[in-house]
């Protein structure tokens, strides 16, 4: 029971490092090179579940795409 409580507030360590790297990157992105596109492409590869992420966003490229 220790074991698992241990791993428990380790992966929330390290989750909440992941999530705090993945914002810094993505401001640095956006302040670099000005463009949401890359911004969004950081937060896709830094989500866990990506799929989930990536599959509106494709959806809105989509509905945009064809407004034009």
């Amino acid at each position: 029971m220790m074991k698992t409580r241990l791993q428990h507030k380790d992966l929330e360590i390290k989750g909440s490092w992941l999530v705090s790297i993945a914002l810094i990157i993505t401001i640095v992105a956006c302040v670099a090179t000005g463009n949401i596109e890359r911004e969004v492409t950081v937060l896709v590869v830094f989500c866990p579940c990506a799929l989930i992420l990536a599959t509106p966003t494709a959806i809105m490229a989509a509905i945009g795409q064809t407004t034009k």
